[in-house]
């Protein structure tokens, strides 16, 4: 929906301040009070990103659907068939109302709140959040021979010292082009079965057995310690 008019711009907190909520801005995004904003709510819970909460009471509620024509297994939307019904409740999974080829489809809800309460995120919050991303920043998704890992399987929850230039491991991760030796924590240490054929799925394997007696490839989640990013000084 339509936001109103911004009241305040928090950007430690990284929140949009209205009359009678706060949302979530991302301060990459720069200074929000010049711009025309949408604010979107969901029920669902997302804690990977902190942002605001809401407890109100619906006063309207509307249905949302429209005319779409089967072609096939696509169907097409009928251009001047979206329609609004204002309805007392909505069902979580409405029925389709068909005719022939041509069904309405149910596509949304439309509400009407009046916010009671808004609970916004702390300090604390925030920090967390950007700690959880540089983290993900230093971590790799590597698969290769197990003996590309060390004479023995290494354990999760371990440290390992592994070389990046190695051209038998497949590297995924925000740091994948990165060559030379880093060190870093183990999150995850499994066989990759089905790899390189397609689709893989990951087994357990015994910590510390001889890697030669691994025949399929590791699949191995690295950290790399915060002081041993590749590029920069140690």
């Amino acid at each position: 929906m339509s936001a109103p008019g911004v009241v305040e711009w928090d950007e430690d907190l990284e929140l949009v301040r209205f009359a009678t909520c706060s949302a979530r801005w991302d301060p990459a995004g720069g200074d929000p009070r010049s711009r025309s904003l949408f604010v979107v709510a969901s029920w669902h819970d997302n804690d990977e990103i902190p942002a605001p909460s809401i407890i109100g009471e619906i006063t309207d509620l509307y249905e949302r659907s429209a005319l779409y024509r089967l072609d096939g297994r696509e169907s097409h939307m009928l251009p001047g068939s979206l329609r609004y019904r204002r309805v007392p409740t909505v069902p979580r999974f409405p029925r389709e109302r068909s005719s022939g080829n041509v069904q309405r489809q149910f596509t949304g809800v439309v509400a009407t709140l009046r916010v009671d309460a808004c609970t916004e995120p702390t300090t604390e919050d925030i920090a967390a959040h950007h700690t959880r991303i540089e983290r993900r920043r230093r971590t790799l998704y590597l698969t290769g021979p197990a003996s590309s890992f060390g004479a023995t399987v290494p354990a999760a929850g371990g440290q390992l010292s592994i070389d990046l230039g190695d051209p038998r491991i497949t590297k995924r991760g925000h740091h994948a082009s990165a060559t030379g030796v880093v060190r870093g924590t183990l999150q995850q240490v499994g066989v990759a079965v089905g790899v390189p054929e397609g689709y893989s799925t990951i087994s357990r394997v015994e910590a510390g057995i001889p890697a030669g007696n691994v025949t399929a490839p590791l699949f191995v989640v690295l950290t790399i310690d915060a002081t041993g990013i590749p590029g920069t000084p140690p």
